[in-house]
């Protein structure tokens, strides 16, 4: 059908150039000039109404065209498949190709095909929002471990050792000296105390100077055991760090006894005080 519009065309051309050439009556002085003969005319005006095609081919060569346009597109949305990640760029083509369509080839493709394709491009987004959390959330948790991991280090670098406490000695009815063992490491000594040997500490004390390894602990009641431990800590880097707990010693004050004796009838014993360790 092409080929046949090429040659009506030409022979149109050619029409035109033999009328703009050839003149059917004009005179060059006293010599005629050259006639074209009519019947010349009218074949090749014949010939070149039947190449032409008619309105009705027309019609049916341009719905051709547009179907194999509309075909292609269709071919090219079906090939999607399944949706993830790596159709990205297959699915933004034919976005592409079925924008560049005409009106007319539009109305080719069926609601289906299109709904495939719109479907497509909305589980892309889903798909991407949902890997950006993921990302996100592992760069967190990257993020986390990271930085857990120097505490860490820091923490086994800092953490000053555990000290001991050596004896509690009794120095008034109400009052007791502890000491401990001095750590090189740590900045200080934290004093916990307590009625219960594992639960209910109390820290009555901080020492803030290495050196000092001792502490008085007064206000005691008779009758009463008393618990004590002692936690070092050090500072580095503006944060503090604790070692772990020393053993537990406890303190124990008696109550007055009258003596036995006639002779001291008249006269009380004086407070006794042991120290255990546990």
């Amino acid at each position: 059908m092409k080929k046949r519009i090429i040659i009506a065309a030409a022979i149109t051309a050619c029409l035109a150039l033999c009328a703009a050439m050839w003149p059917q009556a004009e005179t060059v002085g006293e010599t005629p000039a050259v006639i074209v003969p009519e019947a010349a005319v009218v074949e090749l005006k014949t010939e070149a109404e039947t190449a032409l095609p008619s309105e009705k081919e027309i019609l049916q060569w341009g719905a051709e065209y547009n179907a194999k346009f509309a075909e292609s597109v269709t071919k090219t949305i079906n090939a999607i498949g399944t949706v993830d990640l790596s159709k990205e760029s297959q699915i933004a083509e034919a976005r592409k190709s079925y924008n560049a369509l005409t009106s007319e080839q539009k109305e080719l493709i069926s609601a289906d095909t299109l709904k495939v394709l719109t479907d497509a491009e909305k589980k892309i987004v889903s798909l991407k929002a949902e890997k950006k959390t993921q990302d996100e959330a592992k760069k967190k948790a990257e993020e986390a471990a990271k930085k857990k991991a120097q505490q860490e280090a820091l923490k086994k670098k800092y953490t000053p050792s555990k000290t001991s406490i050596k004896s509690i000695k009794k120095l008034k009815k109400n009052q007791v000296k502890l000491t401990w063992k001095k750590v090189k490491n740590a900045t200080g000594y934290e004093v916990y105390q307590s009625m219960k040997k594992n639960s209910g500490y109390k820290k009555v004390k901080t020492i803030t100077k290495n050196k000092t390894v001792t502490y008085k602990a007064g206000k005691l009641k008779k009758k009463k055991t008393y618990y004590f431990k002692i936690r070092t800590y050090r500072k580095a880097g503006g944060t503090t760090y604790y070692g772990n707990y020393s053993n537990v010693k406890k303190s124990l004050f008696r109550s007055l006894n009258r003596a036995k004796t006639v002779s001291n009838t008249n006269s009380f014993s004086t407070p006794t005080y042991s120290s255990v360790s546990s």
